[in-house]
């Protein structure tokens, strides 16, 4: 689709200017400008039309603390709620992760035989059995299990928690919604459940009318308990809205499949209808990562909005959570949505959709998926924030897989293009250095042979040269000393679940191990993992110390190399007050700034990350600014 985008948009260009020739008249540089536009989804929007009081993200979002949850692996709070069905097994929590039961097997078995495209089972695959079956293996996580962690979460430090999909689906991991307007009976329903089924379009009343549908036990549980939850503790929840694509079990698109260019769907999807034998059976849609996938996309007009019908079902499923009962107050809501895939939906649907989102909450907030620097979307029509891999890059880069390892210089050089876009859009940035999408924070550090972030890291694949089974000691160092930095720079911060453990873990599958009910409590911790727990812990609460926390949550900053460039030293200021965070190896020669001397000091912490023979250094010192 986005190939023929392109060639349409230069075929378009090629009129436009050639026209320019011929007539020499100036109308044509407007219509050049705007054929551009249309063609790659540039914002349109007159900028007059932008509304400057939710230009930027909401004040409430800078410089906090979230705590990214993947429901499924997090805690199983409900037993009763537990997976029963045909496309799954539900295993022990205890289950070790790479063993597969002889029911996994035989299922595995069966599924491939009923449907070979989307379930395969190749006993040859790298991986050995696991390979085959891990995808459909449930633990039973669920969002009871969370609510149970909040109190443990805010100990932390943690003030906002981001969810990956909690619609209904069958997958783990529910990328692949069935229905966006209900929650997962498996992650919601707060009883005990004995058969799944996917909720039909007929049963739900209208698809762009929220206040037709349907309440489920597991809805109201979530938006009378879990919500209330988490707001009453004065947190915030950020959900995961995946516009781009649903399952082959979705509502809409299982319409398709059973009445083909006959449904009154068949134009929500970029599909392909029998003509030839005059059937109108479905032969073929466009899925996200290629054709005929298990991810089917909805379809696009050529300016990149999403067609009408998802569209305004879209609109209606984000009305839904961010108010739930439609009175016109969004405090039974959620706060905020993390977008999947986001640039992969064109800029008209995401303007109108922020228009949405900002009319039922000016202060929601708005995270996009993207993994470039995202600086055109910052433009007060589409994302406030972006989850800040472009960070996470030169610091992963700097503390393991780069050619620039221990080069402080290199590093300083980066992050000031990094943070190169408005200080309100920078102070909302979404610092991480790991997720559900990568490796472990802590196998990230331990793998610190030469190699780009989130390659080389498969658990299968790159076996001969991946370890994926253990941190070293001076790996957990430098893994506080990601987070050190994430918090040091601008905006807010990021912990993937289990990571604040030093869990280890490869990339997809590996990365989503369950994570042992002892942690939690710290009882089932042995002392090293305890010790990195309260290290995260200390680094976290940083934004909310009376010294420091306002500096670290809205002030501007600037970056410096040390002296013998082996550590950075960020500066943070507001107005003539300003904080300079040190962080370096012990040892590091700063000069005449930094590491407890620094120039002007009024106050200062000085704290060490050590284990075994590994040690570094960080000083906090507040200064008076400018200098």
């Amino acid at each position: 689709m986005y190939a023929n985008q392109f060639l349409k948009f230069v075929m378009r260009l090629m009129v436009v200017l050639l026209s320019m020739v011929v007539s020499g008249l100036s109308q044509y540089a407007d219509a050049a400008t705007e054929s551009l536009n249309a063609g790659v989804g540039v914002n349109t929007q007159n900028e007059s039309e932008i509304d400057e009081e939710t230009r930027f993200g909401p004040v409430w979002s800078r410089g906090m603390v979230w705590y990214q949850v993947f429901p499924e692996r997090f805690a199983n709070g409900n037993p009763g709620n537990d997976p029963v069905q045909a496309q799954s097994t539900t295993v022990l929590w205890d289950q070790s992760f790479d063993e597969p039961t002889i029911a996994e097997i035989e299922r595995g078995w069966m599924l491939s035989a009923g449907e070979p495209l989307r379930y395969g089972f190749d006993p040859g695959r790298a991986g050995g059995a696991i390979a085959n079956v891990i995808f459909q293996r449930r633990y039973g996580g669920d969002l009871q299990g969370v609510l149970e962690r909040l109190d443990e979460l805010q100990e932390l430090g943690v003030e906002g928690i981001y969810i990956c999909p909690v619609f209904t689906s069958t997958s783990l991991h529910k990328y692949d919604a069935a229905d966006h307007r209900h929650i997962d009976p498996t992650l919601g329903n707060p009883g005990k459940i004995s058969t799944m089924g996917v909720v039909k379009a007929s049963t739900v009343g209208d698809p762009s009318d929220e206040s037709t549908w349907d309440w489920t036990d597991a809805d109201v549980w979530f938006v009378e308990t879990f919500i209330s939850a988490v707001h009453e503790r004065g947190m915030k929840i950020m959900l995961d809205g995946v516009w781009n694509h649903v399952g082959m079990d979705h509502w809409a698109f299982d319409d398709v499949r059973e009445h083909g260019s006959a449904s009154k769907y068949a134009d929500w999807f970029e599909a392909e209808f029998d003509d030839y034998w005059g059937s109108g059976e479905l032969i073929g849609w466009k899925s996200w990562g290629g054709n005929n996938g298990g991810l089917p996309v909805f379809r696009q007009t050529e300016s990149g909005d999403l067609a009408p019908g998802p569209k305004a079902h879209m609109m209606a499923v984000t009305r839904r959570w961010m108010d739930p009962n439609g009175d016109g107050d969004p405090s039974d809501g959620i706060d905020g949505w993390r977008l999947d895939v986001a640039n992969e939906v064109g800029r008209p649907f995401w303007e109108d959709w922020r228009r949405e989102v900002k009319g039922l909450n000016p202060e929601a907030l708005i995270v996009g998926e993207i993994w470039f620097d995202a600086r055109e979307y910052f433009d007060g029509t589409a994302f406030d924030a972006q989850m800040n891999y472009p960070m996470a890059y030169p610091v992963a880069d700097w503390l393991s897989i780069g050619h620039m390892k221990g080069d402080a210089n290199s590093l300083v050089a980066r992050l000031r293009e990094v943070y190169t876009h408005d200080l309100e859009t920078d102070l909302c940035q979404l610092n991480l250095m790991s997720s559900h999408d990568t490796e472990r924070l802590a196998s990230l550090m331990h793998n610190d042979h030469q190699r780009s972030f989130d390659n080389g890291s498969h658990p299968w694949r790159d076996s001969k040269t991946y370890d994926r089974d253990k941190a070293s000691d001076d790996a957990l160092v430098r893994a506080l000393v990601a987070y050190m930095l994430m918090v040091a720079n601008p905006g807010s911060s990021m912990i993937y679940n289990g990571d604040e453990f030093g869990m280890v873990g490869a990339d997809d599958p590996d990365d989503r191990h369950p994570i042992k009910p002892g942690h939690f409590d710290r009882g089932g911790l042995d002392s090293r993992s305890r010790w990195f727990r309260e290290e995260v812990r200390w680094i976290m609460e940083l934004n909310r110390d009376p010294r420091f926390g306002e500096l670290i949550r809205l002030g501007d900053a600037k970056w410096e190399a040390s002296e013998d460039g082996a550590g950075v030293q960020v500066t943070r200021w507001i107005d003539d007050r300003a904080l300079v965070v040190s962080i370096g190896p012990c040892g590091t020669q700063w000069g005449s700034r930094g590491g407890g001397n620094v120039a002007g000091l009024i106050s200062d912490v000085n704290h060490r990350f050590e284990q075994g023979s590994s040690c570094w250094s960080v000083g906090l010192g507040l200064i008076e600014w400018p200098e």
